[in-house]
């Protein structure tokens, strides 16, 4: 571990060595994963700024332990990291940096009430991370997941108030799955907001990426879809001609049915039989977690005639 933290330390002082250190520490994985224990205390005696690299990779190996954050120990200290690491070292290991975003939310997200104070950390990874606000990043659907968690929906504001147009995997590591996340909880950050404009756009987004498969996010996604577009128009719209065809299975699934006889009971306009929908599909509401939405549905003013 000495010789790996003098090393991360010498090839630290000049740029022309950043490259040098990358693949130094790419090809270190088995002097880090056999001191994990010491990991953490290794890149605490390290700066932030002029050693960002090798702390990045110093809190990756750490985060593999069975309990890496024993009294918020690797919380508290990674967001201090992400709030001050050096933009230009993290964007020459994208894929490492967006790994400790993900291993930092991870263990926020398992506990709601330390959720919230994940959200500005990520915010100021994610601005270190894109090379411009309008490029989608890993890192947005992390934020996002967060706020919902937390219920602060208005800190999503400046991932939700702005169109990505921008998609670059070379220097942000973002994937399909990543737009993917971002339609998903972005639009249920933005139905949080009551922007439901919004975030039936993201949902919309989500469903017309091009795809080969139908993932269980997807169907997910399309779940919540059909439900707002009751709540805010009274109505579900075929999904457009350029959707995939796989997904454009998706009203006829099996797993879909429940949402299908909503939707045929809603505009039914018959409260009582809607009520009956409801009750029927309670069990499949609730493992979707869309029984909040279902009640939206039922007390809509639309949903009776």
């Amino acid at each position: 571990m000495e010789t790996l933290v003098n090393t991360i330390m010498a090839l630290s002082q000049a740029p022309d060595s950043l490259g040098q250190l990358v693949g130094y520490l790419k090809t270190a994985d088995s002097v880090l994963d056999n001191a994990q224990n010491n990991c953490l205390a290794a890149a605490q005696a390290l700066d932030f700024q002029q050693h960002s690299l090798g702390i990045v990779y110093l809190l990756n190996a750490h985060a593999k332990r069975p309990n890496p954050n024993v009294n918020g120990a690797f919380t508290e200290y990674t967001a201090q990291f992400l709030r001050s690491c050096s933009a230009q070292q993290i964007q020459h290991v994208p894929e490492a940096f967006v790994e400790l975003c993900h291993k930092f939310r991870e263990q926020l997200a398992a506990d709601p009430r330390a959720a919230r104070g994940g959200i500005a950390p990520l915010l100021a990874a994610l601005q270190r991370l894109a090379p411009s606000r309008e490029h989608l990043t890993p890192l947005h659907a992390d934020v996002l997941q967060l706020c919902l968690l937390s219920k602060v929906y208005n800190a999503a504001a400046p991932l939700l108030d702005l169109e990505l147009t921008e998609v670059d995997p070379g220097r942000t590591a973002v994937g399909a799955t990543d737009l993917l996340l971002y339609c998903y909880y972005g639009g249920m950050v933005a139905a949080g907001r009551k922007q439901l404009p919004r975030a039936l756009e993201l949902f919309l987004q989500g469903l017309t990426a091009p795809t080969m498969v139908c993932s269980a996010i997807t169907a997910a996604i399309y779940k919540k879809y059909v439900l707002l577009s009751l709540i805010h128009t009274g109505a579900v719209a075929p999904l457009p001609k350029f959707t995939s065809h796989k997904v454009r299975q998706l009203p006829d699934a099996p797993d879909s049915k429940p949402y299908a006889d909503l939707a045929a009971a809603y505009s039914s306009k018959s409260s009582d039989r809607l009520a009956r929908v409801a009750e029927q599909h309670l069990a499949a509401f609730n493992a979707d977690r869309n029984a909040g939405l279902v009640k939206r549905v039922l007390a809509s003013p639309q949903s009776s005639g």
